[in-house]
């Protein structure tokens, strides 16, 4: 699903649920008018006062976007391999040479996989009504779950020696080579995850006696980590042969040794964590319950940006490079607030 078509269907879906609570709150004021009881008047949008500071609570849930930037990895493996007795030349036999695979890695880049998780925390504020307008400032902290993946795997490989060397002896032509290739295989991980969120908004609404609309946005804030974690193997692929062709006979005799050195694998894990810094936006509607306490129910989107985490190798076959992260969420929250103001009127 497309982001424009996904932000489209939570607005209507938001808008929906807007109607539905406002609905309900008709309702809510109907039934207080019929009781016995002389019900808080409400035939008027100014019965309301929105104006103090509030305290309150909030549970929701978010879905989560999260999109993964190229990167680089690189993986260096080094190994002594001896050459094998196969030569009639002795001083091209027994002996050791250290051959290392190096290669470099590169992940293009694509979109984890979305999550959606919950939320909740809560938020205090302050407003002030003119007429029918309200004007505020709230700021929020909610602990968040979202948490987003992305995988790849490739392979590489190289010849490191080709070796080939020809001489006449006393019965014939010698022909020796030796080849010898490097082949790397790699997986490579990232994974995000949330731990909280929190923002600073200014709210501006217009209250219908007990009903608030309101639209607000503001600076967001998110503690976001992430973790690399990159897997490579390799295997050193040997091939030493010997060809001798007799120069009496013209007929040739050959001998040949194929072997593998390895699998030689490593594992790298990294975890880097950011504080980032975004903004967010939104709106909801908010009902006065009693004097003192009111239900909201509010939607917000969050885009904090585009971010690079770095991490470190911690063995010396493995080398993770920086990754840059996109991130951006929708969130929907029913709120209960407790006006501090009206306590005790």
């Amino acid at each position: 699903m497309k982001p424009n078509t996904r932000i489209t269907i939570l607005g209507a879906m938001f808008c929906a649920a807007i109607l539905t609570f406002a609905t309900i709150a008709n309702a809510g004021v109907e039934r207080l008018q019929s009781k016995e009881i002389a019900p808080v008047p409400v035939s008027s949008c100014e019965a309301y006062d929105w104006s103090g500071f509030y305290l309150g609570v909030n549970l929701g849930g978010e879905l989560g976007d999260y999109q993964t930037g190229h990167y680089f990895t690189d993986t260096t493996f080094t190994r002594t391999i001896e050459n094998n007795q196969i030569f009639s030349d002795p001083t091209d036999s027994d002996t050791f040479v250290a051959y290392t695979a190096a290669f470099t890695f590169f992940n293009p880049g694509q979109d984890a996989e979305r999550n959606s998780s919950f939320l909740g925390g809560g938020q205090v504020g302050f407003q002030k009504q003119w007429g029918r307008f309200v004007v505020g400032l709230e700021g929020d902290f909610d602990a968040a779950g979202s948490k987003g993946s992305s995988s790849f795997t490739s392979s590489q490989s190289d010849v490191l020696e080709d070796f080939e060397n020809e001489f006449s002896t006393g019965g014939g032509e010698i022909e020796q080579s030796r080849r010898v290739t490097g082949n790397t295989a790699l997986t490579s991980q990232r994974r995000v995850q949330e731990n909280w969120m929190a923002s600073v908004r200014l709210r501006a609404g217009y209250a219908c006696g007990r009903c608030l609309f309101y639209v607000t946005g503001g600076g967001a804030f998110a503690d976001v980590k992430m973790t690399a974690t990159d897997t490579a193997t390799t295997n050193f692929t040997v091939r030493e042969t010997e060809t001798f062709t007799p120069s009496e006979t013209g007929t040739f005799t050959s001998s040949a040794l194929n072997f593998v050195e390895g699998p030689f694998t490593e594992t790298n894990v990294s975890k880097s964590s950011d504080t980032l810094v975004g903004w967010t936006a939104g709106g909801g509607v908010a009902w006065a319950a009693t004097d003192c306490i009111n239900l909201g129910l509010e939607y917000r989107h969050t885009d904090l940006g585009d971010n690079t985490f770095h991490f470190r190798s911690h063995n010396s076959a493995i080398f993770p490079g920086e990754t840059n992260v996109d991130f951006q969420s929708d969130m929907v929250t029913v709120r209960l607030n407790f006006m501090l103001g009206h306590v005790g009127h």
